[in-house]
């Protein structure tokens, strides 16, 4: 299934707006992996890490965009798969202190997971916020994910634990695919 196997050697980016599933999506996504590792920056629940069966998950938590910055730019663990949930949250602050700065900083953790990705030939899943302006739809990263990630998907919701999952980028499958599934105690049901 398109949306719950991640492409090895590129970076997938799961966006939506808050209680979307995100995390979730992107816990399930790292359980099948023998070793799999996430950077933390928004404190993930060990009830959640539970539900979607995760627990092998190797999980660092970062609290500055700089620890971020480093978590990243030093990488060296033998992970079969990557993550990072959020790759905004704390860019988000460090964008109101220098926005130049900032765009910089995120721009080479990209390269930088790019070629992580790359280089190992492992999925490398990371997840952003959305916003609207004008009436559109905005990713908080801007321009700069949407070049890094070659795999785009757009998490919202329809209802009660009910997600749409919908594929807005993808080198080889058509764009606008889209799946519902079912947030409940036991992870995800499709």
């Amino acid at each position: 299934m398109w949306f719950l196997n991640p492409e090895p050697g590129v970076i997938t980016l799961i966006a939506g707006k808050p209680a979307t599933g995100k995390t979730s999506l992107l816990l399930f996504m790292a359980r099948n992996f023998e070793n799999p590792c996430l950077i933390d920056t928004e404190g993930i629940s060990l009830k959640r890490v539970k539900q979607t069966k995760a627990e092998h998950v190797k999980i660092g938590r970062v609290y500055s965009f700089e620890q971020q910055h480093k978590a990243i730019t030093n990488f060296h663990e033998k992970c079969d798969f990557l993550g990072v949930d959020s790759l905004v949250m704390l860019y988000r602050l460090k964008l109101a202190e220098n926005m130049e700065k900032a765009n910089a900083m995120l721009a080479g953790e990209m390269a930088k997971l790019n070629e992580i990705a790359d280089s190992k030939n492992i999925p490398v899943v990371v997840t952003g916020h959305i916003y609207t302006k004008e009436g559109r739809m905005r990713i908080v990263s801007g321009d700069i994910g949407l070049y890094w990630a070659k795999v785009v998907i757009l998490l919202e919701k329809e209802g009660p634990g009910v997600r749409r999952a919908k594929l807005l980028k993808h080198p080889w499958i058509k764009e606008g695919k889209e799946i519902k599934f079912r947030l409940s105690d036991r992870g995800i049901e499709i």
